[in-house]
C-alpha cells in the first residue's frame, strides 16, 4: 500500500486543525452569547421584581384595613391598559374577591383568584406570570393583615412584560446575527491559526526530505561502485573452482549487503 505524500498529509492535518479550532471558537462565541442573554434576563427580572415590591410598600403606607372594611368598594375609572415597560398597577381586594381600590387601569380577568386564595391561605407573597386578556403580566399578591394578624384582603400588583419580551426578542435576534457573522470570522481565524501552527512542522519535514535525498545521493554512488567491483571480480574469477570463487566472491557480496543494510533502515531510497 502506497503511503500518502507529505502534501496530502499536511493538507488533511490542516483541515482537521481548522475544524477543531473552528468548533472551539464557535463554542466560545455561543457560550458568551448565552451568558449575555441570560444576564440580561436576570437583570430585567430583578428590576421588575424590585418595582413590584416598591409598589406594594408604597400602597401599604395607606390605611388599607379601613378601606377594605368599608361597605362600598371603590374602583378607579376603567381604561385600557397601556403596556408601558416598568409601569406597575395595583388592586386592593377583600377576602370575597371584591375590588375596593384599583389603579389607572383594570384588565379583564383580574384579579387572579388563584393567587388571591393562595396568598390568603399561606400568608406569604405569591409571585407568578400570567397571560390575561392578551397581556403577558407578572403579578405579585400580598396579604393585608389587621391588628390581630387576621387577613382582611390582599394587594395584587401587576406589571406588563410586553416591553421586556420585545427587548429580549430584539436582543436574541442581534445575538444570533452577530454569532453567525462571528462564526464566519472564527472559521477564517481557525484556518489561519491551523496553517500558522503547521508552518514549522512543514519546514522540518521538508528539511528532513532534503537531507534524505542528499544522503541517498551521496551513499548511492559508492555503494554502486562497490557493487560493480564485486560483479567484475566475480566475472574475473569465473574460470576458477567453485570453492575458490565462493571464498573470494561471497564475502564481497556479504560485505556489500552489510554496508547497505543499515542504510536501508535510515534511507529507504537506497533499497
Amino acid at each position: 500500500m502506497k503511503a500518502p505524500s507529505g502534501h496530502v498529509l499536511f493538507r488533511t492535518l490542516g483541515w482537521r486543525l481548522t475544524l477543531l479550532n473552528g468548533v472551539v471558537l464557535c463554542a466560545i462565541l455561543l457560550l458568551l452569547s448565552a451568558a449575555l442573554y441570560l444576564s440580561e434576563v436576570i437583570a430585567t427580572d430583578a428590576q421588575i421584581s424590585q418595582l413590584l415590591t416598591q409598589t406594594v410598600q408604597q400602597e401599604r403606607e395607606e390605611d388599607l384595613v379601613q378601606i377594605l372594611q368599608s361597605r362600598q368598594p371603590v374602583v378607579d375609572p376603567l381604561r385600557h391598559l397601556s403596556p408601558t415597560p416598568l409601569q406597575a398597577f395595583f388592586l386592593l381586594i377583600d377576602t370575597k374577591g371584591r375590588v375596593h381600590e384599583g389603579a389607572s387601569a383594570l384588565v379583564a380577568g383580574l384579579p387572579d383568584q388563584e393567587a388571591l386564595q393562595r396568598a390568603l391561605a399561606t400568608g406569604t407573597p405569591d409571585m407568578r406570570e400570567s397571560t390575561v386578556d392578551g397581556f403577558h403580566l407578572r403579578l405579585e399578591t400580598v396579604s393585608v393583615l389587621d391588628r390581630t394578624g387576621k387577613p382582611v384582603g390582599v394587594i395584587q400588583v401587576y406589571v406588563s412584560l410586553a416591553g421586556r419580551d420585545a427587548d429580549l426578542e430584539r436582543l436574541l435576534l442581534v445575538l444570533l446575527g452577530g454569532s453567525a457573522l462571528a462564526m464566519g470570522v472564527a472559521t477564517l481565524a481557525a484556518r489561519f491559526l491551523a496553517m500558522s501552527a503547521l508552518v514549522p512542522i512543514h519546514r522540518a519535514f521538508a528539511q528532513q526530505e532534503q537531507f534524505v535525498a542528499d544522503a541517498s545521493h551521496e551513499l548511492r554512488a559508492p555503494l554502486t561502485l562497490l557493487q560493480a567491483d564485486v560483479e567484475v571480480l566475480k566475472r574475473a574469477l569465473q574460470p576458477l573452482p567453485t570453492v575458490w570463487c565462493g571464498y573470494r566472491t561471497e564475502p564481497g557480496n556479504r560485505q556489500q549487503r552489510r554496508l547497505g543494510r543499515p542504510c536501508c533502515g535510515v534511507l529507504p531510497q537506497l533499497c
